[in-house]
């Protein structure tokens, strides 16, 4: 294991981000706190979004996490709570961008004989865009650790949030004043943990930081959300949720004011995605929904996890972008409407005179 610096760990509740700083070692470590990570020394790295893919098969969930950071730090930590001891490996890039691809909006042309151009200002064009086993401190419990290359990850099983924290500082983690708080409802559920080192030696953490994938045993499809109620700055969210049929959030921080958006809804074929993963696993469950949610007081918005359920139907969902057309430009349109009115008025006009020319005195 690397010497160890004190690092910072910030929980990653499933892919909102809040946390619970930790730092490790000589050098800094940083800690996803309220949505970014803070190191020592004023260090900081902002998480710009976090992403995750969900799928529950067969009793077994999975979860791949991706988060882009931007800033100036080469190490951090996180903290995963899951409703069971959990099984991590790296993750895949790829996966990402191929749900992204296809999440993206159909271009759609409509054809109109008069359109919106006006002065000829504009191009006619429209739409939107849019140590394994090893028992640590009296409660808590050690059941794993795993060396993945960029990442360390433990998974630990916690009696307390004070049990935990003193085995966090015993390891070198340092965590913020809220931990306590936003790990309660956890232990008090007897949910497991994953705390992770990322460091990515010799570069800043900036851009896309390596995926996480989590495998654990649930009756449900649950993301963890809960510790992001410590966050203060505004947080964002994309699930894509692959199952047999569509799928809808149930839970309350569904509609505690912040309303989900579903971005897109349908049936993935296996031709054309280019991540092996994905295409393991959309052979078994087919239908991508994917939901995005925004928090702008996530303290007052976050009131639950995420929970997902099959929704009433598999009716699919795209959005769509239209790129209007026109024949004649509407002011092309106007100016020629005015010509004929000029026109027909002088023809009367013409008309008239000609007439009362006509008539005898």
């Amino acid at each position: 294991m690397p010497t160890r610096t004190r690092a910072w760990i910030a929980r990653i509740a499933g892919a909102g981000l809040v946390a619970a700083g930790l730092s490790v070692g000589a050098s800094s470590a940083m800690a996803c706190a309220c949505g970014g990570m803070v190191g020592p020394d004023d260090a900081s790295t902002v998480i710009g979004r976090e992403t995750a893919v969900l799928q529950l098969h067969d009793g077994v969930e999975t979860i791949h996490l991706q988060l882009s950071a931007r800033g100036h730090d080469n190490e951090a930590g996180l903290l995963l709570p899951t409703p069971a001891p959990a099984e991590v490996s790296l993750g895949n890039q790829q996966m990402f961008t191929d749900l992204f691809r296809a999440s993206q909006p159909r271009h759609e042309e409509r054809r109109h004989l008069f359109g919106p151009r006006w002065l000829f200002v504009g191009d006619g064009s429209g739409g939107g865009a849019d140590g394994a086993g090893a028992p640590g401190n009296s409660g808590v419990n050690v059941l794993s650790v795993e060396d993945l290359g960029p990442l360390e990850a433990t998974v630990l099983t916690a009696d307390d949030p004070e049990a935990l924290e003193v085995w966090l500082d015993e390891h070198d983690y340092v965590m913020s004043e809220e931990f306590a708080s936003v790990v309660q409802p956890y232990t008090d559920d007897e949910w497991a943990f994953v705390a992770v080192r990322l460091t990515a030696e010799g570069e800043a953490l900036d851009g896309d930081l390596p995926p996480l994938t989590v495998t654990f045993p649930s009756d449900e499809l649950v993301y963890p959300m809960r510790m992001s109620q410590a966050a203060t700055g505004h947080q964002e969210t994309r699930t894509y949720v692959l199952s047999e049929h569509r799928t809808e959030r149930t839970d309350p921080t569904a509609t505690g004011g912040s309303t989900p958006e579903v971005m897109f809804a349908g049936e993935l074929e296996v031709d054309g995605l280019e991540s092996a993963d994905l295409r393991a696993i959309v052979s078994s469950t087919p239908y991508l929904t994917t939901i995005d949610q925004e928090f702008s007081q996530p303290d007052r918005m976050i009131t639950s996890d995420y929970v997902f359920a099959a929704a009433a139907d598999d009716e699919p969902f795209q959005r769509v972008i239209y790129e209007d057309t026109y024949l004649i430009p509407i002011d092309v349109a106007v100016i020629l409407g005015l010509l004929v009115l000029v026109a027909i008025a002088v023809g009367v006009t013409l008309t008239v005179r000609g007439v009362r020319q006509a008539r005898p005195d």
